[in-house]
């Protein structure tokens, strides 16, 4: 075989091992990192999002004492931060688990994301509410019948539907509403099997052209080089772009804890991506930098 042909082939086949890695780090990072409850979760503790959601919690318990007559602190003194920081984790990582499942399977609407009934923050409002209630009725004669029963129990299942919906902060049912979740539940298991056939195909193209160029080692380090650093910049320019532009800190969103949340996400996800394809880049030009100085040694030998 000529040399110009081993040329072609060896283009050829960089040209498929830099879209084949691509494949195989793209599904491994969306696996392993973006469909992650730990991604989420992080991000949310490390802009204080339990926190932020505490307060406005509290802020629409304040403003409702002006209809309901119910003090803010008869709902706010059951609840912690740490309650609402569980809430969102229990959200998260029912979401994921859902979406990890195997098969279809049929579920109730929402049921994944459904967190009542699960915290002991529950009962003391409960507790707070009914005993409010209580001393209201002792010291207006109010009398305890179907009504006043039906009142009690509709101020607690708002108080902790309010509570479920303020800590949804990625606006998860919503999104299921649109059927998206459902759908990223489906093309989850087909990762596994896009990871293996683009590593099998990256593997078949480094032994190829260890073959094709084994007779210059130096080449097998260039062509191997050059794919992986083809690989980083075509990802890490559209990533740059998206990043540099600030599109994600135009998100049209009115809740502030949302707002926070998603942006932070995005930013988060963007400066992983940089960094990674950064890496994988270094290492191309180290792989290359090898090559470099095999050619000089081989050159020196002649």
């Amino acid at each position: 075989m000529k040399i110009t042909e081993k040329y072609v082939v060896n283009l050829i086949l960089s040209i498929v091992l830099v879209f084949s890695s691509l494949g195989v780090g793209l599904s491994f990072f969306a696996k392993e990192y973006i469909l992650s409850s730990e991604t989420f979760i992080d991000v949310s503790d490390e802009k204080d999002i339990p926190q932020k959601v505490y307060d406005e919690i509290n802020e629409y318990f304040v403003k409702s004492e002006a209809y309901s007559g119910i003090p803010a602190d008869v709902y706010m003194s059951a609840i912690s931060v740490d309650d609402i920081e569980n809430l969102i984790d229990m959200k998260l990582s029912s979401l994921f688990t859902y979406i990890y499942a195997e098969g279809e399977g049929e579920r109730d609407d929402l049921d994944f994301l459904d967190t009542e009934g699960s915290f002991d923050y529950e009962q003391k409002l409960e507790k707070n509410v009914t005993d409010f209630f209580d001393e209201f009725a002792l010291e207006n004669n109010v009398e305890v019948d179907d009504n006043y029963n039906a009142q009690l129990q509709k101020t607690i299942d708002t108080a902790n539907s309010e509570i479920n919906n303020f800590t949804d902060v990625y606006m998860l049912s919503l999104i299921d509403d649109t059927g998206i979740i459902a759908k990223i539940r489906t093309l989850y298991k087909f990762l596994d099997p896009i990871i293996y056939a683009c590593a099998g195909l990256t593997g078949l193209c480094v032994v190829l052209i260890i073959v094709f160029s084994r007779k210059y080692i130096a080449n097998i380090f260039y062509w191997i080089a050059t794919s992986v650093m083809c690989m980083s910049v075509l990802s890490l320019v559209p990533v740059l772009v998206v990043k540099l532009s600030g599109i994600t800190d135009r998100l049209i969103i009115r809740n502030k804890c949302t707002y926070t949340a998603y942006t932070a996400l995005f930013s988060d996800i963007m400066n992983t991506l940089v960094i990674d394809l950064i890496f994988v880049f270094a290492v191309g030009a180290v792989i290359l930098s090898i090559g470099v100085i095999i050619s000089k040694i081989g050159k020196k030998n002649v």
